[in-house]
């Protein structure tokens, strides 16, 4: 919807917002649509320039991809 409405800033922080909220319920359906919403928010954030919001989308792709935020910082965004 923040889309829609030419508010993508909003649709990349919703989408990270989201995409947590699937993590957390813990399904193999959650995990999948939540990773999809998490390319859609960092393709966003990294158009925009939303550096933070970026690093914390790659940091919760990469746990829902079996990988530690830690490696959020070591990890190139292209690589996931």
């Amino acid at each position: 919807m923040a889309r829609a409405a030419g508010a993508e800033p909003w649709a990349a922080q919703t989408a990270r917002d989201l995409a947590g909220t699937l993590l957390a319920g813990g399904g193999r359906e959650d995990r999948r649509r939540a990773i999809a919403l998490l390319d859609e928010g960092l393709g966003a954030a990294a158009r925009l320039g939303m550096h933070g919001v970026a690093k914390s989308i790659l940091g919760l792709k990469l746990e829902a991809q079996g990988a530690s935020r830690r490696a959020a910082g070591a990890t190139a965004i292209t690589a996931v």
